[in-house]
């Protein structure tokens, strides 16, 4: 009979299983199975790119590539319009992984710097949605506030006048 390569892309493990250094699960499963044939191993270099033998594909690679368009998370004609070199996200396992995925979907801006501090992320998001508040959105809530800008002439002080309008 002839020797059965078993590929392994890992060279540690070859190494370990040379050693005897495998798990005791491992180990258990090996001294129960029969063998029917003469086998050995052979480390196979996995993720070296597509085209490792000029005759032959690599065929982890090609395993790899198909996996990942089963786990894509766009629509299913997006294959052919980004091309064969677009790269594809691992599937949406847990709660929050599913519900930050759908939120940061939704979300129009980016996020807030991390170092900022709370106060300056509300301030940030609501110069983002212009939704800062403003003397003369102000004077629509409290008929006390003035709409006027109190630097120049300008009747209606709006975010966009406070920002880069106002001449002052």
């Amino acid at each position: 009979t002839a020797m059965v390569p078993l590929r392994l892309y890992s060279r540690a493990a070859i190494r370990a299983y040379e050693t005897g250094n495998i798990a005791p699960e491992a180990a258990r499963i090996l001294q129960t199975r029969k063998y029917t044939g003469s086998h050995y191993l052979s480390w196979f270099p996995a993720h070296m790119g597509k085209d490792v033998h000029p005759q032959q594909p690599n065929l982890n690679e090609m395993a790899h590539d198909r996996a990942r368009e089963l786990t894509r998370r766009d629509d299913q004609s997006a294959t052919e319009e980004l091309g064969p070199d677009v790269q594809f996200n691992d599937p949406l396992l847990t709660f929050h992984e599913i519900t930050s995925h759908y939120r940061h979907n939704r979300s129009r801006y980016p996020l807030p710097h991390s170092k900022l501090e709370r106060a300056q992320e509300v301030a940030f998001r609501m110069l983002q949605t212009r939704s800062y508040p403003s003397r003369g959105r102000l004077s629509h809530y409290n008929s006390d506030i003035n709409s006027q800008c109190p630097d120049c002439t300008e009747v209606y002080c709006s975010l966009a006048h406070m920002l880069w309008q106002c001449p002052a």
